[in-house]
């Protein structure tokens, strides 16, 4: 299933608000729009055939989790 820009701004804003409120991440930087620059990390993924711990890396690049 591919998503179109729209949908995948929703989903990676979905994403962020579980990290953020639900689990209690912190983001890294506070001036960056977070759903924009995991979108557009998504979009690496398909077109370059990256994996997912290459996508878990970049996600924890973005966030600080509880405990680290």
């Amino acid at each position: 299933m591919i998503l179109d820009s729209k949908e995948l701004i929703g989903f990676c804003d979905q994403l962020d608000q579980i990290l953020t409120r639900g689990r209690g991440a912190k983001r890294n930087k506070n001036s960056i729009n977070y759903a924009y620059v995991i979108a557009s990390t998504l979009k690496d993924v398909a077109r370059d055939s990256k994996n997912l711990r290459w996508f878990a890396d970049q996600i924890d690049a973005l966030y600080t989790f509880w405990q680290e």
